[in-house]
């Protein structure tokens, strides 16, 4: 699946996509940047894991909300936005605002939680989630309103 762990201030995922025979690639991303004030009022980045085809409709609706947003079946999100929140969702009409200072999702969720818990920032946790999650890997990006980068 992957890793992406989020801070306040940061979001950092894997590259790795792992296809159920096993075979891995190398992604661009999977966190995405949008300004759509029919979503959320502020800039965001959203973060998936799980079905790249599920995820990719999701991404699309978000660009363009127009009528009900596609069901995904095994997928999770994580947004973080310019005012400092963290989501999740399994449903995009369904946010579950997080509380906590940092958070991660995936497969190598634990092991990122972890290492938030220890200090590092959310693009170390994901490399120390690829150290032991064989779902995770082939390089780290990382995304941040401070350094004003808006993703690929």
């Amino acid at each position: 699946m992957t890793t992406i762990a989020v801070s306040r201030t940061e979001i950092a995922c894997d590259q790795q996509a792992t296809h159920s025979s096993g075979y891995k690639l190398k992604v661009q991303t999977k966190v995405h940047w949008f300004h759509n004030p029919q979503i959320y009022p502020k800039p965001f980045f959203l973060g998936f894991a799980g079905s790249l085809e599920d995820a990719h409709s999701i991404i699309e609706w978000f660009a363009n909300p127009i009528g009900k947003p596609p069901k995904t079946r095994y997928n999770e999100y994580i947004i973080l936005t310019e005012d400092k929140k963290i989501f999740t969702f399994a449903n995009p009409l369904s946010w579950v605002e997080i509380v906590e200072p940092f958070y991660s999702i995936g497969t190598g969720a634990a092991y990122a939680l972890g290492a938030l818990h220890a200090g590092k920032t959310p693009k170390e946790a994901v490399n120390i989630a690829s150290k032991c999650d064989p779902s995770t890997g082939m390089g780290t990006k990382s995304f941040s309103f401070e350094k004003k980068e808006k993703g690929p």
